[in-house]
């Protein structure tokens, strides 16, 4: 399965409050950063995100279509897997 995700938002700082980037998957390779949103088209387990280095799942909504994320870091891992997923 390639690219499911229909809107990634990305959460620049610590606060939800914080300025909103939305950009292709490609310009936030190497990025660092505090939190993303990932909706997707499909149900995906919250499986998919375990191991993937620097990130952590904060929040799980709308029938698992839609994660809160917690990156530490470079944000390459959350990238590999969005391909993937």
């Amino acid at each position: 399965m390639f690219l499911r995700y229909k809107k990634l938002q990305i959460v620049l700082g610590s606060s939800v409050k914080g300025a909103v980037e939305i950009a292709n998957t490609a310009d936030l390779i190497g990025r660092s950063l505090t939190r993303a949103t990932v909706q997707f088209d499909e149900e995906i387990s919250r499986e998919a995100f375990e191991g993937v280095s620097n990130v952590d799942v904060l929040r799980v909504n709308d029938n698992n279509r839609a994660y809160t994320l917690q990156i530490r870091g470079e944000m390459n891992g959350l990238m590999n897997i969005l391909f993937w997923i």
